[in-house]
């Protein structure tokens, strides 16, 4: 009995393990998302994504394409649609799109590539 019992802690635990981690992905891909941004014509940088989280929803807002997305999943098939990608390669952008703004120059890792899992 207390075999079982060991048994299944250690399944119940390595489980909570993956629950965590996934999650911690999520934030990771989150933080990384809201930190792309894009070269404006008025010069200093817009960010690409805005999220509004309510009680039912995540709401994320691609200035860049001037869309409404509603959830992760969602945001993912955004990044890798045509649409989104074409406007990611324009050398500029216009500054009325954005909300969020920044003068600061762009890093190495706010490019917004697609998706890999």
């Amino acid at each position: 009995m207390y075999v079982l019992w060991l048994q299944l802690s250690a399944a119940v635990t390595v489980y909570l393990c993956l629950i965590l981690q996934e999650e911690s992905s999520s934030e990771r891909e989150e933080k990384r998302l809201l930190s792309v941004k894009v070269k404006l014509d008025e010069g200093g940088y817009g960010y690409v994504f805005s999220i509004k989280t309510t009680d039912l929803s995540v709401r994320w807002k691609c200035h860049l394409c001037d869309v409404l997305i509603i959830g992760q999943k969602h945001v993912d098939t955004h990044i890798q649609s045509k649409k989104h990608q074409v406007k990611m390669a324009l050398p500029s952008h216009p500054a009325s799109m954005f909300t969020r703004l920044d003068t600061k120059p762009l890093g190495k890792s706010l490019f917004c590539l697609p998706h890999m899992k």
